[in-house]
């Protein structure tokens, strides 16, 4: 068989996102069985500058002393989350934006050889502003009246964000 394939924006390695700040739209939700528990494996799609289309991945398990980061991620998915029993569904979460923080780390492989990668350090909500979207704390809006609506909607369409 021959065949052409243009590798010319290929990146080297395994594919894991670089170190740094990117706004995200939740892909998919799958609910996963692992050795300590059942945990949903939420994938995340750049959806903003040159990573764009790339993915990433989060795992929140659901036993009860790590239920804080599922918390976590449905707040910064812009959900209220009140500290009571509350039925989830997830079809609500994907689709939603969401920013992350990817960070430098290592991992041990099954050889037992240690291997750079990154990992999400940290979630946060992200709205739209005329500038881009931007943490949803450090957004300018003008609170005194003179304009007319913020730059962004409670309502707004999060599918804004084309994968």
């Amino acid at each position: 068989m021959k065949f052409k394939a243009d590798f010319t924006n290929v990146s080297e390695g395994g594919g894991s996102l670089a170190a740094g700040e990117y706004v995200c739209k939740v892909t998919k939700a799958e609910l996963k069985e692992g050795g300590k528990g059942k945990y949903i494996k939420w994938e995340l799609t750049v959806g903003t500058g040159p990573a764009k289309g790339s993915k990433t991945y989060l795992n929140t398990s659901l036993t009860v002393k790590a239920l804080f980061k599922l918390r976590e991620f449905m707040i910064a998915c812009g959900l209220e989350v009140p500290k009571q029993v509350v039925d989830i569904d997830t079809d609500k979460i994907v689709g939603r934006i969401v920013g992350i923080s990817m960070i430098d780390s290592t991992y041990v492989d099954k050889a037992g050889e240690t291997k750079p990668t990154t990992e999400i350090k940290d979630l946060y909500e992200v709205v739209k502003t005329e500038a881009g979207w931007v943490r949803a704390g450090l957004a300018q809006v003008d609170l005194d009246g003179a304009s007319e609506t913020p730059p962004w909607s409670a309502d707004e369409d999060v599918s804004e964000i084309e994968i």
